[in-house]
């Protein structure tokens, strides 16, 4: 019996990524070792759980011109952190690196990320953040994205996942041509 538990465990892990298969997940790892030594310390993401609090977001999304504005409200140390770590994920991003793995909306959205153009500025007392989309399959992925940082995220809810709302949009007829891997 002790012999097939090894075994066991280590199929296992080739299903670690819900909805993906082994395929995926097995080349992640093998093209991203090292991806979280340092990831913490540089995404900020501890303090941005821990201090979700400090943040006031509003969130406005225009589906005619594909585009979505934030405006978040914080002192100016607590937006200094929220913008290293926004300009740091979008780095890692571009990089090849895929945040969140286990979450296919986070994946997906990083597969599209290309096609998202950003513009931040910090003033004071607020971030604004201008996210523009070539494409309407980016804009909805785009826009899940924001809906969750907005309505979870920056409520302390760091840990819900989103694949089901990936999988409805991978299906739209806007977003075919994008998920044919």
């Amino acid at each position: 019996m002790k012999r097939l538990i090894l075994p066991i465990f280590l199929i296992s892990g080739l299903f670690a990524c819900r909805g993906y298969g082994p395929g995926p997940c097995w080349q992640y790892n093998s093209q991203n070792q090292g991806y979280y030594k340092n990831f913490n310390a540089q995404s900020y993401i501890p303090y941005l759980k821990t201090y979700f609090n400090h943040y006031k977001p509003s969130l406005q999304i225009d589906e005619k011109n594909l585009q979505i504005k934030w405006i978040i409200k914080a002192n100016p140390n607590d937006l200094t952190i929220l913008k290293n770590h926004i300009e740091f994920m979008k780095k890692r991003i571009l990089e090849g690196f895929t945040p969140r793995r286990w979450d296919r909306l986070f994946v997906d959205y990083a597969k599209l990320r290309k096609y998202i153009h950003e513009n931040i500025t910090q003033t004071n007392n607020s971030l604004i953040i201008l996210q523009k989309a070539d494409n309407k399959c980016a804009f909805d992925f785009a826009k899940a994205h924001a809906l969750a940082v907005k309505n979870d995220f920056f409520n302390g809810n760091t840990f819900k996942n989103y694949s089901n709302i990936a999988i409805t949009l991978e299906n739209k007829p806007e977003c075919k041509g994008y998920f044919n891997e």
